[in-house]
């Protein structure tokens, strides 16, 4: 069973919840949002396939979905829930000593733009800054040489939480889906 422990909605106090299961963000009272940690392969495969089948837009790819679902059940894994519903989530993909990724991160179109997304990547950055020799957070997306409206609305939130582009990738995803690489730093 997971605990709940309420906490103000400050990303000071982001870092005291690790480790105690989860956070809720607001008063105990329908409508706040709940942050979980969740262990079970099953249940992140789940929840990574109910939210990204309802982001078209970004996620469009049958089997593409399928192996972020695949993939997640292995990786460190947040989810936010609004009255027990999965509504967001992010999910880390540990690539060596120094250095992670963003592997997917999704959040449902009506809670988007208030700050779960932040919420959630705050906590995963204080997560891996808890290991003492991560340095990297590294995510990829779409490139701003494609003029997908969706994704420059991603790459604009990964420059506000800190993110540079490092490198474009044609041979990743191929000539028409251009990856763009970010990397932020976790260490002063």
């Amino acid at each position: 069973m997971i605990r709940s422990t309420v906490l103000p909605y400050k990303a000071s106090r982001v870092a005291s919840f690790l480790g105690k299961g989860s956070i809720t963000v607001g008063r105990e009272r329908p409508g706040s949002i709940r942050f979980d940690e969740i262990r079970c392969g099953v249940d992140k495969s789940r929840i990574c396939s109910a939210i990204l089948r309802q982001l078209p837009d970004w996620f469009g790819l049958e089997f593409a979905i399928g192996d972020y679902e695949r993939k997640v059940k292995s990786q460190w894994f947040l989810a936010a829930f609004a009255e027990d519903k999965p509504v967001g989530f992010i999910s880390i993909e540990e690539h060596n000593l120094y250095t992670s990724e963003i592997h997917v991160m999704g959040i449902l179109g009506i809670f988007q733009g208030h700050g779960l997304g932040s919420e959630l990547l705050r906590v995963a950055e204080a997560k891996l800054r808890m290991t003492p020799d991560k340095q990297f957070l590294m995510v990829k997306t779409l490139s701003d040489t494609h003029p997908d409206p969706h994704y420059r609305q991603t790459r604009r939130f990964y420059r506000k939480m800190g993110f540079y582009p490092l490198a474009e990738l044609t041979a990743l995803w191929g000539e028409e889906n251009p990856c763009l690489l970010m990397v932020k730093t976790l260490r002063p």
